[in-house]
């Protein structure tokens, strides 16, 4: 999806491969989900519609219409918890897609960031 950039976009970006063997699924993400201590209004709302869901795409689908501008780090950091790196990834993909500037990079860099650091505590050791 990087590639797919523009030329000029891409420069000075360099793509780092993830490796291991995610671990993941519904039931441990409804487990995170109930276990976050949220306190913007928008996410708290976001949390109530999103543990009804179980599939993926529909959790993607819900995250994209949902406004995170004033949000808190400390929130925004519980809600990527919760959402675990498989939604993660689809929407650092859906965001790629979409990135035209620099700062929307960033913006997919840091979540790239925050999912390496998941899956940095949820791969097991041996595929490390």
């Amino acid at each position: 999806m990087f590639e797919a950039l523009s030329a000029k976009l891409r420069d000075g970006w360099e793509v780092e491969l993830e490796h291991g063997d995610i671990r993941d699924d519904a039931a441990h993400r409804a487990m995170r989900l109930q276990l976050l201590h949220l306190h913007d209004p928008t996410l708290l709302a976001f949390v109530k519609r999103g543990s009804t869901l179980n599939d993926v795409d529909a959790i993607v689908a819900l995250m994209s219409t949902t406004t995170l501008k004033n949000v808190s780090d400390a929130d925004l950091a519980e809600l990527c918890f919760a959402l675990g790196p498989v939604p993660l990834t689809r929407i650092i993909g859906d965001l790629l897609k979409q990135a035209k500037t620099d700062d929307e990079l960033e913006g997919i860099q840091a979540i790239a960031f925050v999912r390496h650091s998941l899956l940095s505590v949820m791969t097991p050791s041996s595929s490390r």
